[in-house]
């Protein structure tokens, strides 16, 4: 952690650096309240955590990883009907992108809930 002072705003930031065995250096930048430090460090962790989880399962499927040939989109909103959150319905504005898995056909494809208080 390594905090900054300003002294003519008379505010303080902190940064965090977070990461899992297997996953990357996040640095969270410009925490305000160090009350908040633990639920940032514990939410980016988790989400580290259920990628490499997601990414255990996809190996298991795909044996060469050079011959996967994922592809993806991003829509908006407005363009696909999902089950949201309250919260997330009137947000038009959000993006989401699809992820197209080939191997997966007829499978289960892998997922994991990606962050605390989420659902998959």
């Amino acid at each position: 952690m390594k905090g900054e002072i300003h002294l003519k705003d008379k505010k303080t930031r902190a940064d965090v650096n977070v990461s899992c065995h297997g996953g990357t250096r996040v640095e969270i930048k410009g925490i305000a309240h160090t009350s908040w430090m633990p639920e940032l460090t514990h939410n980016e962790a988790f989400r580290q955590w259920a990628l490499l989880h997601i990414k255990g399962k996809i190996l298991q499927v795909v044996k060469n990883p050079a011959s996967w040939k994922p592809t993806s989109k991003e829509v908006s909103l407005r363009e696909v009907k999902l089950d949201l959150p309250a919260y997330h319905k009137d947000n038009k504005s959000m993006k989401i992108c699809i992820v197209n898995l080939p191997f997966f056909q007829g499978r289960r494809c892998p997922d994991h809930f990606l962050g605390a208080g989420s659902r998959h």
